[in-house]
């Protein structure tokens, strides 16, 4: 007859070597947002205010706030570049804000 089954544990290294450093990176930002496509946020405050943030491999490349004002290039200037997890966009903020603007979170 049938043998009984064999139970396996993928958590196992020593039955599968490497395993970790693989469920790791495939848990990475890198890995789950640093590979996402290009793709658009837009949020509208209301009818005369508007964000519209472009972003590709998880990093935004491109923002446009409107309107356009004297603080919205100084957030544009910190925003671009920086990748979208919240710690960095933390920081990018509290730069911004160093350079004596006020921001609303």
């Amino acid at each position: 007859g049938c043998s009984s089954p064999n139970l396996v544990d993928p958590t196992n290294e020593s039955d599968f070597v490497g395993i970790k450093g693989i469920a790791d990176r495939l848990k990475s930002w890198a890995w789950v947002f640093g590979k996402t496509p290009f793709f658009t946020i837009t949020k509208l405050e209301n009818q005369h205010c508007s964000i519209n943030i472009e972003c590709r491999e998880g990093i935004i490349t491109k923002i446009d706030i409107h309107p356009q004002l004297l603080d919205s290039q100084i957030i544009q200037n910190h925003l671009e570049g920086c990748p979208l997890r919240e710690i960095d966009l933390k920081v990018a903020l509290h730069m911004a804000a160093e350079e004596n603007i006020k921001i609303d979170t």
